[in-house]
């Protein structure tokens, strides 16, 4: 049997656990969900910028708009997935 001693420090230790992961949860979620608002807003307004003429107004021609698409995709690609791993660790 466990004592009354091992069982309070259990305890204890449980709601110290919970306690520090709240403090951090506090401070990281609000966070993620700027960078999420963030990614969002960049995805939208690059095609809104494509649709009021933005390789026009930069000297574009053909695929040069697309491109430049691409290069930024690759970042995109690669920090949305370090961005959804590190959030689905939090929330579980």
């Amino acid at each position: 049997m466990r004592s009354v001693r091992s069982v309070q420090s259990s305890h204890s230790t449980t709601l110290n656990a919970r306690r520090a992961l709240t403090k951090i949860d506090l401070r990281i979620i609000p966070i993620l969900s700027l960078m999420s608002l963030f990614s969002i807003l960049d995805r939208v307004n690059i095609g809104n910028a494509a649709v009021f003429g933005i390789s026009k107004d930069l000297g574009m021609k053909g695929q040069q708009y697309n491109v430049a698409l691409c290069i930024f995709f690759v970042p995109y690609v690669l920090f949305e997935v370090c961005y959804s791993y590190s959030f689905t660790c939090w929330v579980t």
